[in-house]
């Protein structure tokens, strides 16, 4: 008889509620336990780590949307992670989200071993979405998730029979980004770049994103939509200044051209500062 891998999930959210489900409808793996990230369900946390420490070790541990370190992984298991975005170059919190903030054309998922140092082990396997730099990430970001749903039980198999070979991660590309949040959607003023501009607006939109806005005097307006001109224009101004409208864009000097901006209620006219 075939054998059957036991495995344990850790991490709360819709990628491991559909791994969940893929690893259940997979004939070759049992879901033993699966223990929720404690910042998100502490009680949950407590029955089912609990109950995971008394049972025999499963053959995989796979961490997915954990939102502190593993401290209590051993050799007793083979401990993955799949962290959403690709090593070495971003490891830490919003990794995709920092890549396209950075303008890079690529983004992913990484799965890897663990070890104490964060997003630090060697690489198993690793998935390359290459995106369109007008995309927004949350259009992008359903399909990376599906594809972990879908394709990691396979990938398990593979890495527990040793077809999957691990290579170690090059130090010296190694970075590490931080957690954004909700303000850092919030502009101040358009002394930066038009790219950077719609770079945030690429990552903070709505629905999925939190929302971006320009903050004035603690009053806050939503952005609804921003524009990059058809061209990169040179344009010499004042920075904030509305150099044009066109319906309801307001077309606004940024520190290095300009860059059109949809306000949900904000009007304001040529030659307006902001």
């Amino acid at each position: 008889m075939k054998k059957k891998y036991n495995i344990s999930l850790f991490g709360s959210g819709e990628t491991i509620d559909g791994l969940k489900k893929s690893f259940n409808l997979n004939k070759n793996f049992e879901l033993t336990h699966t223990v929720p990230d404690p910042s998100v369900d502490e009680v949950g946390f407590n029955k089912n780590f609990d109950s995971f420490k008394k049972s025999k070790k499963p053959d995989i541990c796979l961490v997915s949307n954990y939102g502190k370190r593993i401290e209590y992984f051993d050799d007793d298991s083979l401990w993955l992670n799949i962290h959403a975005g690709l090593l070495p170059s971003y490891r830490g919190f919003s990794s995709n989200s920092w890549a396209i903030l950075n303008n890079e054309n690529e983004i992913g998922y990484t799965i890897h071993s663990i070890e104490y140092e964060l997003d630090a082990g060697p690489i198993f396997y690793q998935k390359t979405f290459t995106i369109d730099k007008n995309i927004q990430y949350q259009s992008i970001r359903p399909q990376i998730i599906n594809h972990i749903i879908s394709k990691t039980p396979e990938t398990c198999e593979k890495i527990l029979k040793n077809k999957l070979i691990p290579t170690t991660q090059d130090e010296s590309r190694a970075r590490y980004c931080g957690k954004l949040k909700p303000e850092d959607g919030h502009i101040y003023d358009f002394s930066i770049s038009s790219r950077h501009l719609y770079n945030i607006f690429r990552i903070f939109a709505k629905p999925l994103g939190t929302g971006i806005f320009y903050v004035k005097n603690a009053e806050k307006y939503e952005i609804e939509n921003i524009l990059l001109p058809k061209y990169h224009i040179e344009y010499k101004g004042i920075e904030g200044m509305v150099v044009n409208k066109t319906n309801n864009v307001h077309w606004i000097k940024s520190k290095d051209s300009v860059v059109g901006v949809v306000f949900s209620s904000l009007n304001k006219n040529i030659g307006s500062r902001f």
